[in-house]
C-alpha cells in the first residue's frame, strides 16, 4: 500500500477471495464465486507504476445466466501516485 523507497521497484502479488452471497436461512441466493489473482507492479519512480494483473474465477451456485461459467480476467492499468 505504500510508496516504493527505489525507482524500477518490482512488486510481486498474489491473492485468493472467496464470496458467497447465498444464505439459506433467509432464502437468498446471491451467488457464490472463488478467485484466484497473480500480478506484477513496476515502479518507474516514486510517482509512476505500470500494474498487469491475471484472476481465474470459479463460478459457484446461485449465480445468474450470464456467470455459468468459470472464466479468466486479464487486467493492465498505468497509475500516477500523487
Amino acid at each position: 500500500p505504500g510508496r516504493p523507497s527505489t525507482a524500477k521497484a518490482i512488486e510481486l502479488v498474489a491473492r485468493f477471495n472467496y464470496t458467497d452471497m447465498n444464505d439459506d436461512r433467509a432464502e437468498i441466493y446471491g451467488g457464490e464465486e472463488k478467485d484466484l489473482s497473480l500480478g506484477v507492479n513496476f515502479y518507474l519512480n516514486q510517482y509512476i507504476g505500470v500494474k498487469v494483473n491475471g484472476s481465474y474465477v470459479w463460478v459457484g451456485p446461485h449465480c445468474n445466466a450470464f456467470y455459468q461459467k468459470n472464466f479468466f480476467l486479464a487486467q493492465a492499468r498505468l497509475q500516477y501516485i500523487f
